[in-house]
């Protein structure tokens, strides 16, 4: 009893408990695990390489259900860039989360398209849709700037390593993705007020709010870049249909017709 406030680690998890592991691995698990130094070398090599794979899926899982994309950036000593390339178990460290990085961005970027049309879905969801990725491309555009990211991808390129051309390209498309659900935002968001009115509207007064409805329609397809597809305006009329089902679905007494 008389040293177990030193060697007992007590607590008490509040909320979601991926997030309170993540915190207490960095702030308590990680910096004793990576500074010990009296470990066969061998043993060190092996533990801390499947440490950085588990800090790496436990990172985007904590931040996956808040529908964010977080890159983990390992703690690795990079002050001597050339150095840190020549080390050969160190460089595949970070190429193995360099290639981390690329199946997260790839989902990213692949995932395009907001969910079919189903009877659920309406443009007020699009429009969530939109926000939602524009603010997660965001996210990992500050993310892809950070001096520790760019450090290891110095170290890459030192290296010569053969994982860095696919990654930077999936840098370009980042921001490209992000201007694109920018654009799309910026147009999807005129048709959130008239929306918003069909949603509390009786029945008999949805008609005479169709053509500020269907105007802000011809706006996206005449001047969006990126909307103004085939595919995606069909599904945007099909959400506005969607939602006047649902209203006058919502106004119907079914004792009356019965």
């Amino acid at each position: 009893m008389a040293n177990i406030q030193e060697v007992l680690l007590i607590g008490l998890v509040d909320g979601d408990p991926l997030d309170d592991l993540l915190n207490q691995m960095n702030s308590e698990f990680l910096p004793k695990l990576l500074g010990e130094k009296n470990w066969p070398e061998g043993v060190k090599k092996e533990f801390v390489a499947q440490l950085h794979k588990f800090m790496a899926a436990l990172t985007e899982a904590s931040h996956a259900s808040k529908g964010r994309t977080t890159l983990y950036i390992p703690n690795e000593d990079l002050s001597d860039i050339e150095g840190a390339a020549k080390d050969k178990d160190l460089l595949q460290r970070l190429e193995s989360t360099v290639i981390y990085w690329t199946r997260q961005i790839k989902e990213v970027t692949s995932n395009q398209h907001s969910q079919n049309s189903a009877e659920s879905q309406s443009p007020l969801d699009e429009i969530k849709h939109w926000t939602s990725r524009t603010t997660n491309l965001n996210v990992l555009n500050i993310q892809l700037q950070k001096p520790e990211l760019k450090r290891i991808i110095s170290v890459l390129h030192a290296a010569g390593s053969s994982y860095l051309p696919g990654f930077q390209e999936l840098e370009k498309k980042i921001k490209a993705g992000h201007e694109e659900a920018n654009d799309n935002l910026q147009f999807l968001n005129t048709l959130a007020e008239p929306c918003r009115k069909i949603e509390n509207s009786e029945p008999k007064d949805i008609p005479k709010l169709l053509p500020e409805v269907l105007n802000s329609v011809r706006i996206i397809w005449e001047l969006s870049k990126h909307y103004n597809t085939d595919e995606r305006m069909k599904g945007l009329l099909t959400k506005i249909s969607n939602q006047i089902i649902k209203r006058c679905r919502a106004k119907i007494n079914k004792d009356d017709m019965l």
